[in-house]
């Protein structure tokens, strides 16, 4: 316990230091509507990225308040640090009544949305189409500002994005919303996010915002089947707090948006650990080097692996070469793609 909390008084630290630059210097940012993401120069075993609609917006605040007094710390309940530095002024944008409207993020956690002043603001965020992918890169703004977020930070080496994004999409009240959010985020996994873990949060449709809403599971219920281990499924939370611990019929206070992204974390931290204990141990795998280029057919399944790890890429287009560099004795190529190692079985490619 005293070596983490050593680590800890570490980061806060380094992190108040770059706070501090961050305030002196306006060089280098990326800035994207209301929001600038930052980089704060430091390793991060893995980083978090929440986007959403006004959810979003609001648990941004709500987790500021929990960093702002300590460093940009945020003490969630989890060993692996989550740096939240958070700069809520008006240096680049202020309301119509003159409050404050710049949102600067950095550190390993950051939140995506447009803001919540204009209407074009609210509605550009609400629509179905921020989160959009085709999978050719055609994408929404939301999925745009991920990619902003991951390029201006290369010192994260890992990086999980979470979606609470629908609740405003699903009053549509129709089953092909969901058809259209799960088509969108197999894209996110396929072609926009590949390196990622991206998971998808349920929409709380006990409240009475959803109130004559026939379809208002087609979001929840299209997610659950298409990513079982990728969804994740806070009804009950949902239904312990409502209404008692929300602000209007659809927003929850701020208590209720720390508990919730504090689970979402721990949740995603168990989850890549019972992942990494499940992957074989492949101390009795040999390699035979060679070297051949060969290419992709219909049958290529990419892993991280020889047999065991992420699927990084379910399906590839066929005809593109691909350089081998041995091959396992459990049929698998080892082959280099962008300079980096990955594995697909032996009947996947042709010469």
């Amino acid at each position: 316990m005293q070596g983490h909390m050593g680590k800890k008084e570490a980061f806060k630290v380094a992190v108040s230091v770059v706070l501090l630059l961050a305030v002196l210097f306006e060089s280098g940012l990326t800035a994207s509507a209301l929001t600038v993401y930052r980089s704060d120069g430091i390793y991060h075993e893995e980083g978090y990225i929440f986007v959403g609609e006004s959810h979003s917006a609001i648990a941004s605040h709500a987790v500021g308040f929990e960093t702002v007094e300590n460093g940009g710390v945020w003490d969630y309940g989890g060993t692996i640090p989550v740096i939240y530095g958070y700069i809520w002024d008006g240096s680049q944008s202020v309301t119509q009544d003159g409050s404050p409207n710049t949102f600067t993020m950095m550190g390993n956690l950051f939140f995506v949305f447009e803001g919540n002043d204009s209407e074009e603001e609210i509605f550009v965020q609400m629509s179905k189409n921020y989160i959009y992918s085709d999978g050719m890169g055609t994408r929404g703004r939301g999925v745009e500002k991920i990619h902003e977020i991951m390029d201006a930070n290369p010192n994260i080496a890992h990086w999980n994005i979470i979606s609470f994004h629908g609740a405003n999409a699903v009053l549509e009240d129709s089953l092909a919303v969901g058809d259209f959010y799960a088509n969108s985020y197999q894209n996110w996994i396929n072609y926009e996010f590949p390196e990622a873990d991206c998971y998808f949060m349920s929409i709380g449709t006990m409240k009475k915002y959803y109130r004559g809403v026939r379809h208002k599971d087609a979001i929840n219920n299209a997610l659950a089947a298409a990513f079982p281990d990728r969804f994740l499924d806070y009804t009950e939370f949902y239904a312990e707090r409502c209404p008692d611990q929300m602000i209007d019929t659809v927003h929850w206070n701020d208590v209720t948006y720390v508990d919730l992204l504090s689970d979402v974390i721990l949740t995603i931290q168990q989850k890549q650990q019972t992942s990494t204990e499940n992957i074989p141990v492949f101390s009795k795998l040999t390699i035979k080097e060679i070297q051949e280029l060969c290419f992709t057919t219909n049958r290529t399944v990419i892993y991280s692996q020889p047999g065991g790890g992420l699927v990084v890429c379910p399906s590839c287009e066929p005809d593109l070469p691909v350089l081998v560099t041995g091959i396992t004795s459990n049929g698998y190529f080892r082959i280099v793609i962008d300079g980096k190692e990955y594995f697909t079985l032996t009947d996947g490619l042709i010469k």
